[in-house]
């Protein structure tokens, strides 16, 4: 059984998207390990899995806003502001319109792409977030 996600999060419209999508979805240790590691070094953000002990998805949130999440196997996704979603797209990573306009998958074990500079992206999702 997986776990609703705080209440303070499924109250901001701007997660509804990344939501809907995660509901009931899983996500590999392994690919969330970059996200929650990066997570643990920035002021205020925190992760939170649907189901930790079953490998549910895990989201990443500042206040009660998400900027970046994790299911399944191959990557992670995460929130950028316009100019650093193109940057991140001409590094490899992905447009993500199924969490919304403003996300992009970013591959972590894909050895025929580029993979884009994970931690840089990550704090520069964290940072986006800080300033809603």
């Amino acid at each position: 059984m997986w776990n609703d996600p705080p209440a303070s999060l499924t109250g901001n419209p701007m997660n509804h998207g990344a939501l809907k999508y995660l509901r009931g979805l899983s996500a590999h240790s392994d690919a969330a390990e970059p996200l929650c590691l990066a997570v643990r070094d920035l002021p205020g953000a925190e992760t939170w899995s649907a189901n930790p002990l079953h490998y549910g998805y895990v989201i990443a949130y500042i206040d009660d806003l998400v900027f970046g999440f994790v299911t399944g196997m191959r990557g992670l996704c995460l929130r950028l502001p316009a100019d650093a979603m193109r940057d991140a797209i001409g590094e490899g990573a992905e447009a993500f319109y199924e969490a919304g306009d403003d996300w992009v998958f970013i591959a972590l074990f894909d050895l025929d792409r580029r993979v884009p500079r994970v931690r840089h992206w990550i704090e520069t999702a964290y940072a986006h977030a800080l300033r809603h």
